[in-house]
């Protein structure tokens, strides 16, 4: 569907309405911080009225639209959402009939405060038989020290886990949740969301090599605005991916199923259980478990945050006998590795042992495709970005996807599934888990790029100059 967001937190768009002089005259941080109850009970009543006249304006116009859209499928596919804002409730209660979704914001760094938000908001849409929308969630809004943002694993997997959370809301008997977008608002950042989960905020960085931070360049670099230091256009393009960034991918996988049809699916009732111990102490206690269904795979992810590894760790198909998985798939992101294939397991072979690593998060999918079957494995390049592995220039990128050949002429993308990549000189040419390749140095000479199974039976190579 086409999305329509009515108005982005209203809440902040005070010059927008018309309001009485006294509370005009207030700032932001004096209305939201500094008001009693009363003031900010009133300001809500005053917005909300406003805003729900303009509510009914946006139906109208889309109503009109969508009659003049030749294809009646087309015009079910516009949806207009609100209220955008962390401030949903009185808002939604004054324009909610107007509305398709109910829209809300979420920033909180626990986790666990999100379902107990979701409940309320559910129950809201549920009333007037609405679909959900969070169009903005993270752990922060705003500036963000250096040691929160995503450089590093802890930070990252606190990331994770709260993505993992909003996915879980998806899986119960609530009104389907629509739109889940993962937003980077963290200053000062020339490039938000994407851009900012691989590279962290490069304002923080010193790209001179003296590793200082850059608050300090110009007189009001402390603030997001005039003379705060940005970063060049050759400085962007040094790509150093977040391990938030790998997680990124591995939930994703959480969210569409391997043909790319976007979900929801069901999220299973799992947990841990020690079959030779009745002993709790011999349980991981702090082993978060997460498992999807899909229709041709399911997806079991494990996050460990603790400083102590969950060794004896047993996935064993016979508690699986309603699914028909082939093979089971382990990948991991860890301080070693980043969303790397270690494993291949056919599943008729019996139980399957493995380790979760302290601060990781490891995956295991489950699939029915016939890896077994793999004859041979080819590499086809798909780019959309200037630059091929014919002639790579420095900094440009390119796709490649592993296309493996199997016994019936069937050809399967196992790309992200049971590939490893590697490159002959990463220090020149480096391919990440998945097939992406960038040129990071200018050196003249061929690179060889390498696409092999986990369990070292077929390859693949390709040459970029």
């Amino acid at each position: 569907g086409r999305c329509f967001m009515m108005l982005n937190e209203p809440e902040n768009r005070r010059g927008w309405f018309h309001l009485p002089e006294d509370l005009a005259a207030m700032g932001w941080a004096d209305l939201f911080w500094h008001a009693g109850e009363a003031t900010i009970a009133r300001y809500a009543d005053i917005l909300s009225a406003q805003y729900a006249v303009l509510a009914r304006l946006a139906r109208t116009a889309m109503e009109d639209v969508r009659t003049l859209l030749d294809d009646a499928s087309h015009a079910a596919d516009l949806q207009l959402c609100g209220p955008t804002s962390v401030y949903w409730q009185p808002l939604w209660e004054a324009a909610g009939e107007y509305l398709d979704m109910l829209d809300f914001h979420h920033y909180h760094p626990d986790r666990k405060t999100f379902p107990s938000l979701y409940s309320a908001v559910a129950a809201s849409a549920r009333k007037v038989g609405r679909q959900t929308a969070i169009t903005e969630f993270n752990r922060y809004s705003g500036g963000v020290p250096v040691d929160r943002m995503l450089f590093s694993l802890d930070s990252s997997l606190e990331t994770a886990r709260l993505i993992q959370t909003v996915l879980g809301m998806n899986g119960t008997a609530d009104p389907p949740m629509a739109i889940a977008t993962f937003y980077l608002l963290h200053f000062p950042s020339t490039h938000r969301n994407y851009k900012h989960l691989l590279y962290g905020d490069m304002n923080m960085v010193d790209w001179g090599g003296t590793d200082r931070a850059l608050w300090n360049r110009g007189s009001k670099a402390r603030h997001w605005g005039e003379e705060a230091w940005y970063p060049s256009f050759q400085e962007q393009q040094v790509r150093f991916a977040t391990p938030a960034y790998f997680m990124f991918r591995m939930l994703a996988r959480c969210a569409r199923d391997a043909a790319g049809n976007p979900g929801p699916f069901d999220v299973l009732e799992v947990g841990l259980v020690n079959p030779t111990s009745s002993g709790p102490q011999d349980l991981h206690d702090q082993l978060e478990l997460f498992a999807v269904a899909q229709p041709d795979r399911t997806i079991i992810n494990l996050i460990n945050p603790t400083d102590r590894p969950a060794h004896g760790c047993r996935l064993d198909p016979a508690w699986m006998e309603q699914h028909s998985h082939r093979h089971a798939i382990l990948r991991q992101t860890s301080a070693e590795y980043r969303d790397h294939c270690l494993a291949g397991h056919e599943m008729t072979h019996g139980p399957f042992d493995f380790t979760v690593p302290a601060k990781a998060f490891t995956q295991i999918i489950l699939t029915s495709e016939p890896l077994e079957q793999i004859n041979s494995l080819a590499l086809k390049e798909q780019t959309h970005t200037p630059g091929d592995t014919a002639a790579l220039s420095l900094h440009q990128t390119t796709r490649l996807r592993a296309i493996a050949h199997t016994a019936d002429r069937t050809d399967l993308d196992v790309s992200d599934l049971n590939i490893i990549w590697t490159s002959s000189d990463p220090d020149v040419v480096r391919v990440e888990q998945g097939g992406l390749v960038q040129r990071i140095r200018d050196v003249p000479g061929p690179i060889t790029i390498r696409a092999a199974t986990c369990d070292g039976h077929h390859a693949a190579e390709i040459a970029v100059s």
